[in-house]
């Protein structure tokens, strides 16, 4: 469990970087990206990123035959952690203000060049928070993270995109089942980062 952690922990913060005080840019796109993921720490494994291009953000991350599941919520302020096996959801009135959505890397990151992955001509930019580096390749045609290398000391994480669609997502992928228990975390002292 703890690895699983460690895991959702690093892919969040692929996917959604720790928060500054200032606009909150979101995917403004509805799309469903599937990767690839390896981690010299945890391995291989898959994840979604589903937007409703509405401000909704789901996370589902498949590693070591565990998943972990996050919905940002950017327009009300809310992180939400889906914990399936314990039928929980642990709500944190913290939303960051990047993601992967272009207009976040391209205002956050520093170019590093361009070239087509898979077919997507991309643009890449490097960016760095703390001891965490990314290297993010953005598609010109997805307006969104292709391919991403973070490096945390001597791990070294990778998402690769597999498939993407268009395709409008159900509704569904970002509420709470009803049947799970509800948690919520007070704000984190200081305030909310990013709120």
């Amino acid at each position: 469990m703890r690895l699983a952690l460690v895991v959702l922990s690093i892919a969040l913060l692929i996917a959604i970087s720790a928060a500054k005080a200032a606009e909150r840019p979101y995917p403004h796109g509805a799309f469903t990206a599937t990767f690839d993921t390896e981690s010299t720490a945890a391995g291989v494994g898959a994840a979604r990123h589903i937007s409703d291009g509405q401000g909704h953000l789901r996370i589902e991350i498949q590693q070591s035959g565990n998943t972990q599941i996050g919905i940002v919520d950017y327009l009300r302020g809310v992180t939400t952690a889906i914990v399936p096996d314990k039928q929980i959801a642990v709500c944190t009135p913290v939303v960051p203000d990047q993601c992967m959505a272009e207009e976040s890397v391209t205002r956050d990151g520093t170019p590093i060049g361009t070239k087509t992955i898979d077919g997507h001509p991309c643009h890449g930019y490097q960016r760095r928070q703390g001891l965490f580096t990314s290297d993010i390749w953005i598609g010109d045609d997805t307006h969104y993270m292709v391919h991403a290398d973070t490096y945390f000391q001597k791990d070294k994480s990778t998402f690769a995109l597999r498939d993407w669609s268009d395709a409008p997502p159900s509704p569904d992928l970002f509420q709470v089942p009803p049947d799970y228990k509800t948690i919520n975390l007070p704000p984190p002292k200081g305030g909310a980062p990013g709120m």
